[in-house]
Order: C-alpha cells, then structure tokens, then sequence
C-alpha cells in the first residue's frame, strides 16, 4: 500500500520534491514507497507540468551521485565486475520474452504486418513492376523465423537491399543459409543499383535481375515496358542443396 494517494498529497509531492528540491520523479517515488510511474501518470491525467528526463537525470545527481571513469568500484574489483556481467547476460537471455515461441510469433506476425502496410520506395515500385507485368508474388512472406521481402514461385525470395545491408553481410549469409536448408533460392540486389532515385537521370535497371528469376521460374513474365538499359550490377544467388552462392 503506498504512502501518498490522494491528486493534493501528487501535486505537493511534485512542487516541493520535483521542483523545489529538483529531485526526479521516480527519486520521490522511492523515498516515498509509491510505485513506479504512479506520479508522472498523475502527472498527465491532471496537466501537471515537469521536468523532461534530461534534466531530472541532471538533478537526480546532486542526490544520488554516481562515481565514474577511476572512482568507480568496477575498476577496482574487475572479477567481480566480469562475474556480474556473465551473471547479468546470462539473466536477460533466460528471462528474453522472444524465447517463448508463442510470443515469438506474435512480434513475427506483428512486424509482417507493419512491413505489408509500410513497403518502402523501391518494394513500392517492384510491386508496380510485378503486378504490370502479371506476376503471381507475395509481398512481406513469412518464412519461418525470418520475413522475405518477396516470394516469386513459390520458392524464389527476391531481397532487395538497401544501405543498412552492407554492414549485415555476415547476418545476411546465416539468414540465407537457413532459408535455403528449407529449398528456397535467395536473390539478393542493392536497390539502388535497381533503380537510383538519387540519380540525375533515375531509370529502372531490370534487365539483368529479370532474366536471373526467369531461369529460376520459368513461368516469369519479364516485364516489355521497361526501357532496355546495359545492367552492370551484381545479383548475388544463393541456392539450396548444397548451400551454394553464385555472383552473377
């Protein structure tokens, strides 16, 4: 049961401690046995106005000082502190909500969703491309653990990469791997190198990745409304059985 309840004792505990003493909110919510956030969601249901998390950080230092950089006891006690760092990792990956299988699928499911509605610029155009062309896909795939950005027939993944991929290379091949040991072929292009919105002159580079998928579907219909434009990109394919990747 805690100590103060009623908006009159919120509102003196928010004027004296939080502005006066510059005390943080949830500083008076210990000292005071309130739960966590009891005071700022008063706060908000009554229009009171506090400091913003910056500055109660700031003002929180003057009570409770925090020793750093040599001061600070992990310097000095450094098993220890290797000792409470393995015990906390260990922790965080044992109580990992995603490691409940149920909850995995519904964040998976969740995040399917809101690439569906949210495709970006280049999946936007791609989409355009396939339906003109009538081409059966599926957009934002669900592929057990992982999420495609395009499935052409049936098990052909088209993955169009943008900047954020060329630091992810590594993730990318165990990605690639695991999808491929369930007989899919991943193709893989840097969007921009597809289509350059950036560009002075932006057209659309579909040639050569067109004629990748139309060997790997036959039944592909490569789009004819495109301008024909000399493609001197790579497309990476990784296909399955064994675990192979060819550059094209």
């Amino acid at each position: 049961m805690t100590k103060y309840t009623t908006d009159e004792e919120i509102i003196k505990l928010v004027e004296n401690d939080h502005w006066i003493h510059g005390k943080s909110l949830r500083l008076i919510e210990r000292e005071n046995g309130l739960s966590n956030d009891t005071i700022r969601k008063r706060c908000v249901k009554l229009g009171i106005k506090t400091k913003t998390r910056s500055q109660s950080l700031l003002d929180n230092e003057k009570h409770c000082p925090h020793p750093k950089g040599k001061d600070h006891w992990r310097m000095n006690n450094l098993e220890a502190s290797k000792r409470l760092a393995e015990q906390h990792s260990r922790a965080m990956k044992e109580n990992n909500p995603a490691r409940n299988p149920a909850i995995r699928d519904k964040i998976l499911n969740s995040l399917q969703n809101t690439l569906k509605k949210n495709p970006t610029f280049h999946e936007s155009l791609f989409i355009d491309i396939l339906t003109k062309s009538n081409n059966s896909f599926e957009f934002q795939p669900r592929l057990e653990k992982y999420i495609g950005d395009f499935l052409v027939g049936g098990n052909v993944i088209i993955e169009l990469d943008g900047r954020g991929h060329a630091s992810r290379e590594a993730s990318d091949t165990v990605r690639d791997e695991f999808l491929c040991g369930l007989g899919f072929t991943v193709v893989r292009i840097d969007q921009d190198l597809f289509f350059n919105k950036r560009a002075d002159k932006p057209v659309v580079k579909g040639e050569k990745l067109f004629r990748i998928i139309k060997n790997l579907v036959p039944s592909f219909n490569i789009p004819d409304f495109l301008p024909a434009v000399d493609c001197k990109y790579r497309v990476r394919v990784r296909k399955p059985n064994p675990f192979t990747e060819i550059i094209y």
